[in-house]
């Protein structure tokens, strides 16, 4: 996956299995989803994290797992607790709300979505 701790400005590929938000050169590294289209420049179209709470909780299960205790369910953990924004936004939106499923939407600068593509590092 693609991490960026400066907004979506820059951002690099490390192991998908990350929690974000997380500390990255002292600065904090969330994920981030990059795009291309017709042009084939990529952008960063939206950061994602868990707030706070939720990774703690989430965290947690993943220790308990790991003794091999019975945890609740880490998806659902995920699924509650997952913010995203756009680049430069300062306020970050649950993931399951209207605003959410309008940060989440991608659409190509030109407009021109038939060439839209998602850059996976393995590209």
């Amino acid at each position: 996956m693609y991490y960026t701790s400066d907004d979506g400005k820059t951002y690099f590929a490390d192991d998908a299995s990350k929690v974000t938000p997380f500390d990255k050169d002292g600065k904090e590294a969330v994920r981030c989803y990059v795009f291309k289209c017709a042009d084939g420049k990529p952008f960063v179209a939206y950061l994602e994290r868990l707030e706070k709470t939720s990774k703690e909780k989430y965290n947690a299960a993943r220790q308990q797992a790991k003794k091999g205790e019975m945890v609740i369910d880490l998806e659902l953990i995920q699924m509650e607790g997952m913010e995203i924004k756009k680049p430069g936004d300062a306020k970050w939106t649950k993931r399951i709300s209207a605003e959410g499923d309008r940060i989440s939407q991608v659409n190509c600068p030109d407009g021109n979505n038939a060439a839209l593509n998602i850059v996976l590092p393995s590209d």
